[in-house]
Formats: structure tokens, C-alpha cells, sequence
């Protein structure tokens, strides 16, 4: 008797759990799609109001489309430079969305989505002084940058001692270095560098002619412990693309 009481509650069990299983849902998506953002940006990439929340700049538009195309409510998160990675990795953010693979440690970490347009970045300087044509020009010269920021060329130069680097918090306070002639340069790119001329003050003191250094693609990496599915990000991406979203987007900070 106790053999088959024991049978059978067994038997019981395995039919719970069989149960159970059958009526399992998949995991639900996040209730809003979770897309990070430096809280280094400036404008043009993000605008901030009084308490510190984005309510403007490329990053918002990037993100505010992503959303609706995937039909998701949207909030974003303000994460130091290098934490993004860690939301990332950690699965406390959906998305990243301006970025780049060679500007992360590890790349193979997150799923990459097509690209949504090209960059470039460039060395920035004053109009008084002395003319740089190329990379090479800046042999010995110190180059303002952001703290934890990868800059694939100039990393390389720095490394090999061609090359200073002096890190700010943000790129205005990097601007401000360059104008104290604290540093030699203003690494940037193109287009955080034409907004700055046209709209942002002591945008007159630069030099216009940039001397670029590489160009880039942008886009957004993805968690890999993200709820969304990989193949809606990137169908939501590539329809962005084909309507021409990116370029729109670029358009109106120019």
C-alpha cells in the first residue's frame, strides 16, 4: 500500500507540473522599452530641462522612434558613460542607441542593429593658431577628450606616445579647456562640431576646417538578457532607415 500511495502521489506531482508547463505564458516584453543614454551628452545629442530629464537632442528622437515602432512606451535612463555597458550587460537596459562597437570593451557582449547612419570624427582647434592638415600634425600636442570615451586612431596615437590626452566630464567642459588653451585640441564629432558653430556660444573662436581623423557608423547594441525579441528591434530598425528617419533626425540640427 504505501508503494502505491507513493506511486501515486508521484504520479500526482509529474501531472502538476505537466499542468503547470502547459499554461506557462512566455516571458511578457517590458512594459516600456528601456533605452540608455550618457548623462556626458550635450547638444545636439541630448537637451536636458531643470531637473536633469532629456526632453530633447538626437538621442530622445533616436529613441522616441524606436518605441513607436515597436509599439512600446519609452523610458529613458541616465547612466554615466561607462555604466551603460554595465545596464547593458546587466539587463537593466533594452537599448543603447548611439553607439558604436569599436567604442565598447567588449562588442561580442550585445546584439548590434544595422547601422542608422555614418559619423566622423575630427580634431578641433582655434582660429589662432597655426594651421593642422592631418593626424600627424598633432605629433606631441594634447587633445582634450570625455572621460570613457574609446577614440579608435587617437587611443592608438596615445598609446604608442604620440599623442596626450586630457580627459573632461563633458565635451563643454573640454571646449572650455581649449578656449583656456589647456589643451591643443578638441576631439569631437562632425556633428556635435557644426551645432556647436552655429548655435552654441564661442562656436566663432573655432577653426572651421576640422581635420578629420576617421568616420563611423552609429546605431543601437542591444541586451542579450533584453524581453524584446532581437528580430522586432531589427525589422523596427530597418523600417526607420527605409523611410529615411535617420536623415530626417540629422537634418534638424544643422
Amino acid at each position: 500500500m504505501r508503494g502505491s500511495t507513493k506511486i501515486n502521489v508521484l504520479g500526482l506531482l509529474v501531472a502538476l507540473v505537466c499542468s503547470a508547463a502547459a499554461g506557462a505564458s512566455p516571458a511578457p516584453a517590458p512594459a516600456a522599452l528601456r533605452v540608455g543614454y550618457s548623462s556626458m551628452y550635450t547638444m545636439p545629442l541630448a537637451q536636458y530641462d531643470g531637473q536633469g530629464a532629456l526632453i530633447g537632442g538626437l538621442t530622445l528622437d533616436i529613441s522616441k522612434a524606436m518605441a513607436e515602432q515597436l509599439q512600446m512606451l519609452l523610458r529613458t535612463v541616465s547612466l554615466p558613460r561607462k555604466r551603460l555597458e554595465k545596464g547593458l550587460l546587466q539587463g537593466d537596459l533594452d537599448l543603447v542607441c548611439y553607439l558604436n562597437p569599436k567604442w565598447v570593451e567588449v562588442p561580442d557582449a550585445f546584439l548590434w542593429m544595422p547601422a542608422l547612419f555614418r559619423g566622423e570624427t575630427v580634431l578641433v582647434t582655434l582660429l589662432d593658431v597655426p594651421r593642422f592638415n592631418t593626424l600627424a600634425d598633432f605629433h606631441g600636442k594634447t587633445i582634450g577628450s570625455v572621460l570613457g570615451y574609446f577614440y579608435p586612431n587617437l587611443d592608438e596615437a596615445v598609446q604608442a606616445g604620440r599623442l596626450k590626452r586630457e580627459d573632461a566630464l563633458d565635451l563643454d567642459k573640454s571646449y572650455r579647456k581649449l578656449e583656456l588653451k589647456r589643451v591643443d585640441a578638441v576631439v569631437d564629432n562632425r556633428i556635435d562640431f557644426e551645432y556647436r558653430l552655429r548655435y552654441l556660444p564661442g562656436g566663432d573662436k573655432l577653426n572651421r576646417n576640422a581635420v578629420s581623423v576617421n568616420q563611423f557608423e552609429v546605431g543601437c547594441a542591444m541586451s542579450k538578457k533584453s524581453a524584446l525579441n532581437p528580430k522586432a528591434v531589427e525589422k523596427a530598425t530597418q523600417a526607420l532607415i527605409k523611410r529615411g528617419a535617420p536623415q530626417k533626425w540629422l537634418d534638424k540640427y544643422r
